[in-house]
């Protein structure tokens, strides 16, 4: 298949997904804060293809800068803002948004615990990932040497976890098997801890080929260790999503395992990701399920032993604090917890 038509296909895809989501986010939300339209004319006078974008702080000043990446246009380099004291101002001339790839996703951490967040991006078609290392300052410079980045390394989404409780994040790139010049099933490489990554060719989580788009690490059973969540399947139609529990725990070695039971397992879907939060505020990671068209989004709540579809409005919104013994009429929610853990973003 050749790059033109493979950006064809890849760009009706993602195109397609905006289109859903923009559509979700126009239904009447349950109960939310207000939000108030920003003016930034940095953000708005850049027009292209946008696959994805992450807040974090690449220069460590304490504001929350914006990085989006772009791909399937003419003009397919990634875009970075650095936020100013609220006002947003185009970073130009630097490594990460000289790229020049097909972009599809990228994922932030500390991977050489140095105190400096690195980032990783994941691209298709004509280019492979590529790292980018914090060297300080604010300042990434592209790394060819950690055993993670090249031409052979396509994917769609990319996540870091320390999925072996090693004290050093690890990197998952989610393969779409066939699309993009992906040939392979997901890429998980371990980190050594001496700046460099070792990839893990054995399990299920690796060896499975199959319509990977997003990858997340969530502790869904709180045994203290990472398992793994891809959406997957060919975009309008169903299908189950490929999930994986981590062993660390139960045996000492972090082995995958196929999760193949619980309602949020068996339920028909075509998600593209699924992202677990702690909603109710329970103590434990609930998933939620972005489906693409042929099935609405789905949400799952986490009971500890088991997990209960909710199917209705009401029991998706958190009870009123004012009706409760514990929190005055004027205390604010406590924050949801996420399954994203530092150092990641």
């Amino acid at each position: 298949m050749s790059h033109s038509h493979d950006r064809v296909m890849l760009r009706s895809r993602i195109a397609d997904l905006a289109v859903l989501l923009l559509a979700a986010g126009s239904a009447t939300p349950l109960s939310a804060q207000p939000f108030t339209p920003v003016a930034s004319p940095a953000i708005a006078g850049h027009v292209s293809f946008s696959t994805g974008a992450t807040w974090v702080d690449f220069d460590g000043d304490g504001d929350l800068d914006l990085y989006v990446t772009t791909g399937f246009a003419a003009d397919i380099n990634n875009v970075l803002y650095r936020n100013d004291a609220g006002s947003f101002v185009r970073v130009t001339g630097v490594p990460l948004v000289l790229d020049n790839s097909d972009s599809a996703c990228s994922t932030w951490a500390d991977y050489d615990n140095d105190g400096d967040v690195d980032c990783f991006v994941s691209n298709l078609v004509s280019a492979g990932g590529m790292l980018f290392q914090g060297t300080g300052g604010g300042a990434l410079a592209l790394n060819t040497t950690a055993g993670i980045g090249g031409s052979g390394l396509k994917g769609t989404g990319c996540a870091w976890g320390d999925y072996d409780n090693d004290g050093h994040v690890d990197l998952i790139v989610a393969a779409l098997f066939g699309q993009g010049g992906i040939v392979t099933g997901n890429r998980l490489f371990h980190n050594d801890g001496d700046g460099t990554f070792t990839e893990v060719t054995t399990g299920p989580q690796v060896t499975t080929t199959d319509s990977h788009h997003h990858p997340t690490w969530a502790d869904y059973d709180g045994d203290g260790d990472l398992d793994l969540f891809f959406g997957t399947g060919a975009v309008g139609s169903t299908r189950l999503d490929r999930m994986y529990k981590n062993q660390l725990v139960e045996t000492g070695s972090a082995d995958f395992t196929a999760i193949t039971t619980g309602i949020f397992a068996t339920d028909p879907r075509d998600s593209q990701v699924l992202s677990w939060v702690d909603y109710d505020d329970d103590g434990d990671l609930d998933m939620y399920a972005v489906n693409y068209s042929s099935v609405p989004n789905q949400l799952y709540r986490n009971d500890g032993a088991s997990f209960t579809k909710i199917t209705t409005a009401i029991s998706a919104i958190r009870p009123d604090p004012a009706a409760s013994s514990s929190r005055g009429a004027n205390a604010p929610l406590p924050s949801p917890r996420s399954s994203v853990t530092p150092p990641l973003v």
